[in-house]
């Protein structure tokens, strides 16, 4: 994706050249007739949080875009988000991106190791608190399988010794969304709304979001995977690889 991810591309684009991935490897789209969910994928820009709609406008240099994806393949569902920066402007927008990745990686290593539904939700506010950014806590994390939602789900917020164990042989989604704005009003950081298309949840204007969202499956005693990546040793990188 990341040739994409210029000024001038569009979410139409990006959605045209992840069809023809999945249809390559023979994957079948999930997001679209999901809950009447219109796109094949998402495309959300700046202050969309979550569920943006792919459209004609051109990305712009500075703008924070995540596509997140959901597939199926032999009767498995996958499911995974990144976010991209458009290169030109925009360096406070890229502390928010890498905030969002050490916080999604927190939130793994903590489910991998501690296999405590709170013991995630710790370890992404703790992240979150350190880069001085905000996290949106109506969206949780999921388990994942046969279907694109299972249980548990997952608050990013949480007490590290409590919450549900998290059983050997779960895939757990973790997929925070971390924001910056301008300021935060006196009555509290604002919280997503729909926005007019229907569909996205969006922030005021001002507000930038991003997001990464990995699957991490849990083995014995203390051993866990990352599905994302063959290369284990991304999962380590301080900021996002791609």
């Amino acid at each position: 994706l990341k040739p994409f991810m210029v000024a001038g591309s569009t979410g139409v684009r990006i959605q045209e050249f992840c069809l023809a991935h999945f249809r390559r490897y023979g994957f079948r789209v999930l997001l679209q007739g999901y809950r009447d969910f219109p796109a094949q994928i998402c495309v959300s820009r700046n202050e969309v949080a979550a569920h943006g709609l792919p459209d004609l406008r051109p990305l712009e240099p500075g703008d924070l875009v995540t596509v997140d994806l959901a597939g199926t393949r032999r009767g498995y569902c996958a499911d995974a988000a990144w976010t991209y920066l458009i290169p030109g402007d925009g360096t406070e927008r890229e502390g928010l991106r890498v905030a969002a990745w050490e916080a999604c990686l927190a939130g793994v290593v903590a489910g991998g190791e501690q296999r405590r539904k709170g013991a995630i939700g710790k370890a992404v506010q703790e992240t979150a608190m350190r880069h001085g950014v905000h996290v949106l806590c109506r969206f949780a994390g999921h388990g994942i399988g046969r279907f694109l939602h299972e249980a548990p789900q997952l608050a990013f917020l949480g007490i590290r010794q409590e919450g549900d164990v998290l059983d050997e042989g779960l895939v757990l989604n973790i997929e925070p969304i971390l924001s910056r704005g301008p300021d935060i009003p006196a009555q509290g950081y604002p919280e997503a709304v729909i926005g007019t298309d229907g569909w996205s949840w969006v922030l005021p204007v001002g507000y930038f979001c991003a997001q990464f969202e990995l699957s991490l499956s849990l083995g014995p005693g203390r051993e866990w995977q990352v599905l994302n990546f063959a290369d284990t040793a991304l999962v380590r990188s301080t900021t996002p690889p791609f």
